[in-house]
């Protein structure tokens, strides 16, 4: 958290340490306390809280600062009004959308039949720590959370020998219903759509009273993948927030020298950002989806290839609870490993980098006969 001017560091890196309970009230204010015992906050505050990420994390925490009373406003963008961040999902019908280069553009009517889905980012979620499962519970009951039952998990060896994990060993797995993206929308819809802004973070100024106004960049063109890679929108207009914060809350990842890396105007504040340049690595893989017309004879669901380079993590995406295609086309997502992602990180090698991995894939598994089955790889 970023607080206003004429503040230390140390003001603003809050640590949380407590869940306060909605309707409690404390005598003293969070900025009295020692900076040990800050997550006790005053519930009747009005202070207006900027939050930075259309990720989970972003509205975990414009979710929690609403229960304790503050006002917040999340800026957040993965594409036209998309949210998710690394918990993105996406859906394709196969009939209907076209690829104009960097753009999804639809040319028909979206049917059912023809449409498949998957998750570009985290495939899964396991929960063992009580907190985080009984936020489960709760993501079961409204609906956008189901186990992944018998899900067949295991490594491929250098000898081409699938080796499964007895499922006595595994945790259990949760996934989206339809998409890990779904949890994000839920506590999307809790924050508010109202308090959500589908932009880009540039820069904060200070405000004459202390406070934070944020620039941001507004798309103005349609496209779902200007997020991919790094990419800005190709048109977009820069504004400035009408209202000022009295505290900014980073939630994003992009904690590189990457354009998206939101700045602070004031020097101490920008020291914020630049400890997370310096000490946080930020790592992006390559990620490849292939459509098949057939069911692949695979005997896994999750993969890891032992040494793999080009492929690295296989995913079995129809195998998820509500992914199936319609048509009963099979779909599968390959991760690269880290080292294959940085060799070809640039925007424009990523057509060489699906080349490469698209082909790994076939001759990994001995699918070499299947290859006529593919119908589309996104």
């Amino acid at each position: 958290l970023a607080q206003g001017r004429g503040r230390t560091l140390r003001n603003y890196l809050l640590h949380w340490t407590e869940v306060v309970p909605p309707g409690r009230r404390w005598k003293r204010r969070a900025k009295d306390l020692p900076i040990q015992q800050r997550g006790a906050i005053d519930c009747e505050n009005t202070q207006k809280v900027c939050i930075v990420g259309a990720g989970i994390a972003a509205f975990v925490a414009a979710r929690r600062l609403q229960q304790h009373g503050f006002a917040v406003k999340v800026f957040g963008y993965c594409g036209n009004k998309n949210l998710g961040g690394r918990l993105f999902s996406e859906e394709w019908d196969l009939q209907a959308h076209k690829m104009d280069g960097a753009k999804k553009i639809l040319e028909g009517a979206q049917s059912e039949a023809s449409t498949i889905r998957f998750d570009t980012g985290c495939q899964w979620v396991t929960a063992d720590d009580p907190r985080f499962l009984s936020e489960v519970e709760r993501w079961q009951e409204a609906g956008v959370i189901e186990q992944w039952p018998d899900a067949r998990i295991g490594s491929w060896t250098s000898k081409g020998v699938f080796e499964r994990i007895p499922p006595a060993d595994l945790p259990a797995l949760f996934c989206g219903a339809g998409g890990m993206a779904r949890i994000v929308e839920h506590l999307a819809h809790k924050v508010g759509d109202q308090n959500i802004e589908y932009c880009i973070a540039q820069k904060f100024h200070p405000s004459q009273d202390g406070r934070w106004v944020l620039e941001y960049e507004e798309p103005l063109d349609s496209n779902h993948l200007a997020f991919v890679g790094g990419n800005l929108p190709q048109e977009s207009r820069t504004l400035r927030s009408d209202e000022a914060f009295d505290y900014v809350v980073l939630a994003h990842g992009l904690a590189t020298n990457q354009p998206r890396m939101v700045s602070f105007e004031e020097a101490e504040a920008q020291r914020v950002p630049e400890c997370l340049k310096r000490n946080v690595r930020f790592q992006t893989l390559q990620v490849l989806t292939l459509v098949f017309d057939t069911i692949l004879p695979l005997p896994f669901d999750i993969c890891r290839v032992e040494d793999g380079f080009e492929v690295a993590i296989v995913v079995h995406s129809s195998a998820k609870p509500g992914f199936a295609a319609g048509s009963g086309r099979d779909v599968w997502t390959i991760f690269s490993s880290a080292e294959f992602a940085r060799e070809l990180s640039l925007p424009k090698q990523k057509g060489e980098a699906m080349k490469q991995m698209e082909v790994a894939f076939f001759k990994a598994f001995q699918l070499q006969k299947y290859r006529s089955k593919l119908c589309s790889n996104r």
